[in-house]
């Protein structure tokens, strides 16, 4: 789900800001204490009067009210946050469906945008845009900037429908730097882009996030594979971070019988919330499937567990995330946003999704990290819980645990991470074949019609993965670790180089294709088939 990175020096300066605070509490408190009205204002006030005074340099005063609201947020539980006014519009814009962009999509590398994908005839494309292209600055503000993450940059690209703008662009190429006018279009963000028959009976339908108009995008999916002849379908859930949990019930809704329990709510101040089948679904008699992996969270945590306690679905993977808090929107009149956990989510049978958490957001982050192989749920959670409705014995303690294990790609990514650090937070894959691959690319294109032949067929050449090798070490993030062989860490690197050139061509469902067939998920499939009539039918 979440990709954690160092914290940047914005963070380590805050950081090292705080015990500066407390100290000017207690002695700038009896130097300046005249200025403060302490039966007016409350401790938190006071303080930042007295910052605002005395503080050895200038401090900017938004800046430090918001740092100050995430702490004060970070000690409840790790999903209440707190959304700055400028960044509200682009997030509510995301989840609808209704957000304007420049129509080319792009990866922050190296403190800079850089295009790569611009589908032919969108507005990026006729402005003259190209993939590897980076982007420096929109409107003349820098893009540049070591402070932003991928959603600020997101959002000053973006806009209202029909307005252009100004973007100054570095060709990689040959170092020319440009100007040109780009029109925002409405961005079509899909839910479900990949989905394809595995074999004569069976279809994969791939959800990234649950969007707007994810549950028609996945119904149209599912109608197409029946079409097709699918009497069993794979949901694929892996890396899917949720969304709108409206449209995972509907989902799950899909394969339900009428008044089956998809999932309720409980909160301190909220009224229990059932969400119930409705029986309308179109798929409620084949095998279903579900893939699971430790960055599954939230609403797709919500969608495996109802079909697992109905015993509607087996899931294959890892223990997913385990983020089982809702969240609820408060606008403030400045215009900023705080979205406050106000109740829990829970499965069919009883089971809480949210893992326990501590009041140290880094430690929750990194826990999918720190998972003991062998820890059994009830390790976790001593109460028992079954399905609904073949009694099996269902494992508690947050998250929602498989029914079979298949191995997660984050132990592939753990391995090659500690010969080559940040490899993939630093984008290094796409960053080598946008800047290294055309010609590669471009006999790909010209040699394989479609994935499958792709995927069946090529192979990475040494002088290819040399050369990737070699730019690889070249990057500042990147040393190199003797901690696994250097033949395994190779065979590993070839397999995602593969994938993302598959990515680059094919788009998702190329990478996709690679990445289960190297992982040999196709074959837990046809396993998980079997156990499927075993176990549920």
């Amino acid at each position: 789900m979440n990709s954690v990175t160092p914290r940047n020096s914005r963070s380590r300066r805050k950081s090292y800001l705080q015990p500066v605070i407390y100290s000017l509490l207690l002695l700038g408190g009896i130097i300046t204490g005249i200025f403060i009205n302490p039966q007016h204002k409350t401790r938190f006030y006071q303080i930042l009067d007295i910052v605002k005074l005395d503080y050895v340099e200038k401090p900017e005063p938004v800046e430090l009210e918001e740092f100050a609201i995430k702490g004060m947020l970070s000690q409840l539980d790790p999903h209440s946050t707190f959304i700055p006014k400028e960044l509200v519009d682009y997030t509510q814009r995301q989840v609808k469906g209704n957000l304007f962009t420049i129509g080319a999509d792009f990866i922050l590398y190296a403190d800079t945008p850089v295009v790569i994908s611009v589908p032919n005839q969108s507005s990026a494309f006729v402005s003259g845009l190209k993939e590897g292209d980076r982007l420096l600055s929109v409107n003349s503000k820098n893009l540049t900037n070591q402070k932003y993450e991928y959603a600020k940059v997101a959002a000053l690209l973006s806009g209202k429908q029909n307005t252009f703008l100004t973007l100054k662009v570095l060709r990689k190429k040959n170092q020319r730097v440009f100007e040109t006018q780009v029109k925002l279009v409405k961005q079509e963000l899909k839910g479900v882009d990949v989905f394809y028959m595995l074999d004569r009976y069976t279809g994969l339908i791939k959800i990234n996030y649950f969007g707007a108009n994810t549950h028609n995008d996945f119904k149209l999916a599912l109608q197409k594979l029946s079409e097709k002849g699918a009497k069993n379908i794979v949901i694929d859930l892996r890396n899917n971070g949720g969304g709108l949990l409206r449209e995972s019930i509907k989902i799950a809704n899909e394969f339900l019988n009428k008044g089956d329990l998809i999932s309720y709510t409980k909160g301190r101040k909220r009224k229990t919330e059932k969400f119930i089948s409705n029986g309308n679904g179109i798929f409620k008699t084949g095998r279903v499937l579900i893939l699971t992996n430790t960055n599954t969270a939230s609403a797709s945590e919500i969608l495996s567990g109802a079909l697992q306690d109905n015993d509607r679905a087996l899931v294959i993977g890892t223990r997913t995330f385990g983020k089982g808090l809702v969240q609820e929107p408060y606008l403030l009149p400045d215009g900023s946003f705080l979205r406050l956990t106000v109740a829990k989510y829970y499965t069919p049978s009883g089971r809480s999704i949210q893992k326990p958490y501590t009041k140290n957001v880094e430690e929750y982050k990194l826990e999918i990290y720190n998972r003991n192989k062998i820890q059994i749920a009830e390790d976790l959670e001593k109460k028992e819980y079954f399905s609904l409705i073949k009694n099996r014995k269902l494992h508690s303690g947050g998250g929602i645990w498989p029914d079979m294990n298949l191995s997660d790609s984050l132990n592939t990514k753990k391995i090659i991470n500690s010969a080559y650090p940040n490899i993939f937070a630093s984008k290094l894959f796409q960053i080598y074949i946008l800047d290294f691959c055309k010609n590669e690319v471009l006999l790909i294109n010209k040699k394989y019609n479609n994935p499958v032949s792709f995927n069946k067929n090529y192979q990475i050449s040494n002088s290819l993965f040399l050369s990737f090798k070699k730019f690889v070490k070249t990057q500042r993030s990147s040393a190199f670790f003797k901690q696994n062989s250097e033949v395994e860490t190779d065979k590993l690197l070839k397999q995602y180089l593969k994938a993302y050139l598959a990515q680059q061509c094919f788009s998702e469902a190329g990478y996709s294709l690679v990445i289960n067939t190297q992982e040999g998920v196709f074959t837990k499939i046809q396993l998980g088939l079997f156990l499927y009539d075993k176990h549920l039918k």
